[in-house]
């Protein structure tokens, strides 16, 4: 993730007291924020109906962007290849889509002329409480969740200049069942950040009483003032 936006994470946790998860993004997604490819495409991040997975391969010029896995397997890693080309086949994709067939950026997907860069994935948000052990709180309603989750959208969305975060937590629309070995990076109160696994996150950490901090799995952290872990950046 780009250390700004870490940080911008990191402060509004702090100010909402509440825990921000955002599924560990694209390592290459700093190559093209802000940027064109080839001096002619502007980039932009991945809109909820573009299903295509970004290209993960940092040695190839397109890593980092959305690409057709069926014209430029090279992009990818070996071991997100079968999972990009899957995605691919069964993606019907939206009108707008087009593929670079040609050239040094061959492969390449648009949307309306523009390159795609990955997004940040919200897993979920929850209040935490005050004392502490910070423990996650229940909502009183679903609304109640919906409206700290728009609070943090739009406070970070609004900070970073561009929409970032383009639909709601995963949470929310598949529930804690979710599956996979992802890393979600957890931005807590006092400028906490911890990075999880996905399993250990939906099966421990909203049991109160649970420390992030005793769970967490970064080789990033530092402590920083007054002890509190930082972004190692």
């Amino acid at each position: 993730m780009i250390a700004a936006h870490e940080h911008i994470f990191l402060n509004i946790a702090d100010r909402l007291h509440c825990c921000i998860m955002v599924r560990e993004p694209n390592d290459l997604l700093e190559r093209w924020f802000g940027k064109r490819v080839g001096g002619r495409w502007e980039c932009i991040p991945k809109p909820a109906t573009v299903k295509a997975k970004s290209a993960d391969n940092a040695n190839h010029e397109l890593g980092g962007l959305v690409v057709n896995p069926e014209l430029c397997p090279g992009a990818f890693t070996p071991l997100r290849l079968d999972k990009a080309m899957a995605t691919w086949k069964k993606w019907s994709a939206p009108s707008g889509i087009t593929s670079v067939r040609e050239g040094p950026c061959k492969g390449l997907v648009l949307l309306h002329g523009k390159a795609i860069f990955p997004d940040y994935d919200l897993f979920d948000v929850t209040l935490l409480s005050r004392d502490a052990r910070m423990y996650p709180l229940e909502f009183d309603s679903p609304r109640e969740a919906a409206d700290l989750v728009k609070t943090v959208t739009r406070a970070f969305n609004t900070s970073v200049g561009i929409d970032m975060i383009r639909h709601g937590p995963e949470t929310h629309w598949l529930g804690m069942g979710t599956t996979g070995d992802e890393q979600v990076i957890c931005f807590s109160p006092g400028r906490r950040r911890t990075v999880l696994m996905l399993p250990e996150l939906t099966t421990a950490v909203f049991t109160k009483g649970v420390h992030l901090r005793s769970l967490d799995r970064s080789t990033k952290v530092r402590t920083g003032p007054l002890g509190i872990p930082g972004p190692n950046r």
